[in-house]
């Protein structure tokens, strides 16, 4: 009886049901609502650029400037447990999944072949800077004062889950192919 209930509770969305799976967003539209997504649990379906940066599509028409910097459409990470994020001292209300962060970083070992870009749907709590002019330091205008390396992201993601990690890259023939990162046994 008590498996009928549950069914039902989860058909119909009943209090005590599963979550129900988040739409993933993309990086251009965080970065163009950061006020509307900022201390928010999002999903992102990305690229992952550098250690583990979300990169916007490159038809991403979001151009973002302060003061005299202009940032670029990628999203910073880092996870709950770094120390970057201690020191920024932001409320995070989930711990570091480890199997998350060695299925992220195994797809990043994978980046070989020909024009190779790692995919990966990462969920995780979105921070950035309030207001937008603390982006760049008033004195010094062309000084980013963003997230990540340099400070050169609008936005950090502190990484909650990393899911359906594949690695693309271009075959001798000119076709693509898409190869599933599996996690570690």
């Amino acid at each position: 009886m008590k498996q009928v209930a549950l069914v039902l509770a989860v058909m119909v969305g009943l209090p005590g049901a599963a979550p129900a799976q988040q739409k993933a967003e993309s990086v251009c539209q965080i970065l163009g609502n950061l006020a509307d997504f900022k201390g928010k649990i999002v999903t992102v379906r990305a690229s992952i650029v550098y250690r583990a940066w979300l990169k916007a599509d490159d038809e991403c028409p979001v151009s973002i400037r302060v003061l005299d910097v202009k940032f670029p459409n990628e999203i910073a990470t880092d996870w709950p447990d770094s120390r970057y994020v201690e020191l920024l001292r932001v409320q995070v209300p989930f711990r570091t999944d480890e199997a998350s962060r060695n299925l992220l970083f195994k797809g990043l070992g994978e980046l070989h072949g020909i024009n190779p870009k790692i995919y990966a749907t990462v969920e995780g709590l979105i921070v950035t800077r309030d207001p937008p002019l603390k982006l760049a330091y008033p004195s010094r205008p062309d000084q980013p004062f963003g997230f990540g390396h340099l400070g050169m992201a609008l936005a950090l993601m502190v990484v909650k889950r990393v899911s359906d990690v594949e690695l693309v890259r271009d075959r001798d023939d000119g076709s693509r192919e898409r190869i599933p990162i599996k996690p570690a046994p």
